[in-house]
């Protein structure tokens, strides 16, 4: 991570000379291994969070593949101790154990004004629950000290896998974005190649879905939790590769979601991939 001054300089103030490398003296052979960061969060307080995914050690002994991880920096640039001891949680082989032992990437974060963070992404693994198949979409809730919270969903995952989702989760499920709101519910969103809400419309269809600050699935929304854009509410429009990459949730509930897709969601396809723009409302219905 660089931090640059308002001017474009190098902020000598952090790390002494404005860069952090988890390379081979901070982190040492550890770190020998890939590791890609997907998201960052920097609170109120400067504190920096860095999530991704790792093939080698950092927090932890690797479970055997791609590990999620979290860092936490302080506004000066150094690991913070008082984050799980070492400033990183790596959900490895201490953590999860076999259950992580395939690949997980983290691709969204978030961090409430508590402290406590959120990770978002998709496994081949078992995190919180069986494998639905291919890969589920997951989140995690970390306490403001690096441990698992287990008031979120008694062991701090959500899987949207084999249980909670069943056979309609065997495609591929993958969260590009993450949102929590006030009131503590999560707001996921990506794209499925399964039939997660309804019949999916014919390859990479985009979904949202809506967690209890709980973990549980808000059956407000959508009646069970999940739109997708799929079979039933869009048709043959989207039966090619639709992707959401960002979204919003204002303060009255509604959701926005952006991304692109190679089908004709709005209007007629201009020949390739369009951009587009989902307007949804608190309760999970076209705006």
């Amino acid at each position: 991570v660089v931090k640059l001054t308002s001017t474009g300089a190098l902020d000598t103030s952090f790390s002494s000379d404005g860069f952090v490398q988890l390379g081979n003296v901070t982190i040492g052979a550890n770190a020998s291994g890939g590791d890609y960061i997907r998201a960052m969060n920097v609170d109120s307080s400067g504190n920096i969070f860095l999530a991704g995914h790792t093939q080698g050690s950092l927090g932890e002994a690797n479970a055997g593949s791609q590990d999620a991880f979290v860092v936490k920096l302080t506004s000066t640039g150094a690991l913070d101790t008082s984050f799980s001891s070492d400033g990183i949680v790596q959900l490895g082989n201490v953590t999860m154990g076999a259950n992580a032992s395939g690949n997980e990437d983290v691709t969204a974060m978030s961090v409430d004004s508590s402290g406590s963070v959120f990770l978002a992404g998709y496994t081949t693994g078992s995190l919180g629950e069986a494998n639905a198949g291919d890969n589920d979409a997951f989140v995690v809730k970390l306490t403001s000290t690096g441990a698992l919270d287990t008031s979120f969903s008694s062991d701090g995952f959500v899987q949207l896998g084999n249980v909670t989702i069943g056979a309609n989760a065997s495609g591929g499920d993958y969260i590009r974005a993450m949102n929590v709101d006030s009131s503590g519910n999560i707001f996921l969103a990506g794209h499925t190649q399964g039939s997660l809400g309804e019949a999916n419309a014919g390859s990479q269809d985009a979904f949202v879905v809506k967690l209890t600050s709980t973990g549980a699935l808000d059956t407000s929304f959508s009646s069970d939790g999940i739109v997708q854009l799929g079979n039933v509410t869009i048709g043959a429009n989207a039966s090619v590769n639709d992707y959401v990459k960002a979204m919003n949730v204002d303060s009255s509930g509604n959701i926005f979601m952006g991304g692109y897709t190679s089908g004709s969601l709005g209007d007629l396809n201009s020949g390739s991939n369009d951009a587009f723009i989902a307007i949804l409302s608190p309760q999970g219905n076209f705006d």
